[in-house]
């Protein structure tokens, strides 16, 4: 593998925090009065749609390009997909 495709481990910086560091509080907690500002919803107040959360809405806000998957291969193989891509497929 070349040095470039290497992710360095760094002990020094220590282990991060887990996104979800509880997730049954959270879950029993979750409210989706308060998520919703968080999310886009479909265009024109048409409801809500995971995939346009997760992708769609990147590429409309010009975000396309972005990598939205990143594969590293044991052997060293890379393969990258940008939203517009991901959204061109779905």
């Amino acid at each position: 593998m070349t040095e470039a495709l290497r992710i360095p481990k760094r002990p020094e910086a220590g282990k991060p925090a887990p996104n979800l560091a509880d997730p049954a509080t959270l879950r029993a907690s979750f409210r989706w009065d308060d998520a919703r500002p968080l999310l886009d919803g479909l265009p024109g107040g048409q409801g809500l749609n995971i995939a346009h959360e997760a992708v769609d809405r990147h590429v409309a806000r010009g975000r396309g390009d972005r990598i939205a998957l990143r594969w590293i291969g044991k052997g060293g193989g890379r393969v990258e997909t940008s939203y517009a891509s991901l959204s061109r497929e779905t």
